[in-house]
């Protein structure tokens, strides 16, 4: 039996308790470019609804180009500035890696390399 294809565009939803309250994790599966960033930026919205924390797992990315790059950006500083915090997962050498690298923007992410350190990092106390 042959896999199932990834699909163009998919956003999967969870909310865990952690020490600074609920936080999302959104994981994003197939390509991100201009025919879904509206979509994107919906998915993470919705996602972030009633939550203190905000993990965006990008690790099943096939494709991002730069209007997908420009909704996650948009929707860190949004929920940032509410308040959030926000973190991207992002594997080192992935596409994803290579559009944040290439447009030399990680330095307004924070960019972990596991789903499990991204959630470690929302979760440590403000000093």
């Amino acid at each position: 039996m042959a896999a199932e294809p990834i699909p163009r565009f998919a956003c999967a939803s969870e909310r865990l308790e952690g020490p600074v309250g609920t936080i999302a994790v959104a994981s994003i599966r197939g390509e991100l470019d201009l025919d879904v960033c509206d979509e994107f930026g919906e998915r993470l919205r919705e996602a972030g609804i009633g939550a203190e924390a905000l993990v965006v797992d990008m690790s099943d990315v096939s494709f991002m180009d730069s209007s997908g790059l420009r909704v996650l950006l948009q929707e860190a500083m949004r929920f940032e500035s509410g308040g959030g915090r926000f973190a991207v997962v992002v594997e080192g050498g992935s596409p994803v890696d290579r559009v944040i690298a290439l447009t030399e923007v990680a330095g307004r992410l924070a960019i972990s390399s596991t789903r499990e350190e991204a959630i470690a990092a929302v979760s440590e106390e403000a000093e």
